[in-house]
């Protein structure tokens, strides 16, 4: 075994992680954005191939050291996007097999170890995904913050952005998020914070990043609880409608990503308390470490149809991935 990487992709960063099995290196970088339906596709595509490289030259690796690549991509829905980025990278990565596939693989394999189970995402966005002991892949959500995202941090911070501005107009309940809103975004007046958002480099991170402030504000205020509550809602839902299509043939265990669960207890609490069946467990690895086991499974499956689960490259990539250095690329 050689060397692999693994790309988390997602709509605020994008994260590398390089692992090189037969000398115990473990690296990894975090860079832009790279979900295709915030960023270009050319821009994103640029963005991967620059975060790699950068991992590669760090430990004087060559392209045709790399066994094997799992891109992990939030909003990769389009036949053509999968096809480019295969052609793309396999023209560079000559020796190496290549998975494409969604971003909350990566999460639930780094949460699951690589075994069958469900994972939630609610960062800038949400999705639900089961993945069965066949490779079986059943979803719920993920559909983008057009037509979908619920509970995701777009959703909860849009929510208290406009419940804010609602306040301030006095055509809504009262609430302490207009004062948030003003000093979150530095802004005076309600019509201050077009400019605000709409200006920004990112407004869809922008609006998500609001989400936090949002759930701080859920235990003194009326407004900021009612629309936590319904995030919550909509994680059950997600979660429901996951088991119902793999026919509850799953363990009890879900793994839970993105910043709305790893960055405070808060909404997990709340999930568990209204899901005391079930066991919430916070991904305590990267999702982009994920990314990397599924490129060594991948891998081995593919050119060796060996034992790609093994309890000894387990282990290994287990220790890879909780002591490797974060370089930066700045």
């Amino acid at each position: 075994m050689g060397l692999y990487v693994g790309i988390d992709g997602g709509g605020s960063k994008t994260q590398v992680f390089l692992m090189d099995m037969e000398r115990r290196i473990g690296i990894t970088c975090i860079g832009k954005a790279s979900n295709p339906n915030t960023v270009p596709w050319d821009a994103a595509l640029e963005t991967m191939d620059y975060l790699i490289h950068f991992l590669m030259k760090s430990i004087n690796a060559s392209d045709n050291e790399v066994l094997g690549l799992s891109f992990c991509l939030a909003g990769l829905s389009r036949s053509e996007h999968i096809e480019k980025m295969k052609e793309k990278f396999s023209s560079i990565f000559t020796n190496a097999l290549i998975e494409v596939s969604g971003d909350a693989l990566a999460a639930l394999t780094a949460g699951t170890f690589g075994t069958p189970g469900v994972v939630l995402i609610a960062g800038t966005g949400s999705v639900c995904l089961g993945e069965t002991e066949t490779g079986e892949i059943f979803r719920a959500g993920g559909y983008g913050n057009l037509v979908g995202d619920e509970g995701s941090g777009f959703d909860i911070g849009r929510s208290g952005i406009i419940a804010a501005i609602q306040s301030a107009e006095h055509r809504g309940t009262a609430t302490i998020l207009w004062q948030k809103v003003q000093s979150f975004y530095q802004i005076e007046q309600v019509l201050d914070i077009v400019p605000a958002i709409y200006g920004a480099s990112n407004p869809i991170q922008s609006i998500a990043s609001f989400a936090r402030i949002v759930i701080e504000s859920s235990p003194h205020d009326l407004v900021s609880n009612q629309i936590i509550n319904k995030a919550v809602d909509q994680y059950i839902r997600l979660i429901q409608s996951v088991y119902i299509q793999i026919n509850h043939n799953l363990n009890k265990k879900v793994v839970l990503s993105g910043s709305i669960f790893t960055k405070t207890t808060d909404m997990r609490d709340l999930l568990q308390q209204k899901m005391p069946d079930s066991i919430f467990l916070v991904l305590t690895l990267s999702p982009a470490a994920g990314a990397v086991l599924r490129a060594i499974q991948y891998e081995q499956r593919m050119r060796y149809a060996e034992d790609y689960s093994s309890r000894e490259v387990i282990k290994l990539w287990e220790q890879l991935a909780n002591k490797a250095e974060l370089l930066n690329i700045s």
